[in-house]
């Protein structure tokens, strides 16, 4: 969890853990400040509460009615273009909660279907287990969001979670994968996540926004780097458990993407 006012870091708040208070201290005047809150939780008791004191007010609770929305737009379910969250419990197809590219299981069976975290999820045996559907999608700037569990530290390179179209090698294409014993974004390029915690949720996020790609695991920036020449300008097809070139499977559990 990571607190911004005005553009500024205030408040970090990182790590899987319960709940804890982490105070910061900034000069304001009075009138209306930028407020931004990331928030990441792996699953059990969690919460975020915000509160605010001066040198003659007491530890107090922001009420809502302080927050206002800068301009007509504010993230939510609406804006998603896919999410799949695994909640099936069985069949040969995952739902697709919010659009119509229902992905299609391949190489699986119900007991690929496990109880997770935060209810269903999907196991793949990194053998021949994998998800695919084609589509038809660009939006301009999108986010690419997943919980994945490796089974361990030793999975084969290349071994993807998440990969978009068959093309492999270029930058009109990109997977998240496993290499060299760390979570990668792969398009013609690598840029690193982070090492792998064998048996342990991690939280993965992409960004496109206008010409720059952001990496973030867990809920911290880890790498920030400009799109290629050539990169990504449309989609035509997903894949979860397998890499672009449909070559190399990936053996863990894979949860909530969108």
């Amino acid at each position: 969890t990571e607190l911004w006012i005005d553009g500024d870091s205030i408040v970090t708040n990182y790590g899987m853990h319960g709940m804890v208070e982490r105070t910061g201290w900034v000069d304001l005047e009075a009138g209306l400040h930028d407020l931004r809150i990331e928030f990441y939780q792996g699953g059990g008791p969690h919460g975020l509460k915000l509160a605010w004191s001066t040198s003659n007010l007491s530890k107090t609770p922001v009420p809502p009615s302080a927050f206002l929305i800068s301009g007509d737009w504010m993230p939510s379910a609406t804006s998603l273009e896919h999410r799949w969250s695994f909640e099936d419990g069985a069949g040969s197809t995952a739902a697709d909660a919010v659009g119509d590219a229902d992905l299609t299981a391949y190489g699986m069976n119900s007991s690929n279907w496990r109880s997770c975290v935060d209810g269903g999820c999907l196991w793949f045996d990194g053998a021949d287990d994998y998800l695919e559907v084609d589509v038809d999608d660009w939006t301009g700037d999108f986010t690419v969001s997943q919980w994945v569990w490796a089974n361990s530290t030793g999975l084969p390179n290349y071994a993807s979670t998440f990969a978009v179209s068959n093309n492999a090698g270029a930058n009109a294409s990109f997977q998240h994968a496993v290499f060299n014993g760390e979570w990668r974004f792969h398009n013609n390029q690598t840029h690193a996540f982070g090492s792998i915690d064998a048996q342990r949720w991690t939280h993965l996020v992409t960004v496109f926004d206008g010409g720059e790609v952001r990496l973030y695991a867990d809920g911290v920036l880890v790498d920030t780097h400009q799109q290629p020449s050539g990169a990504v300008n449309d989609i035509e097809r997903y894949r979860l458990g397998v890499n672009r070139a449909g070559s190399t499977h990936f053996e863990g559990m894979i949860d909530e993407v969108a």
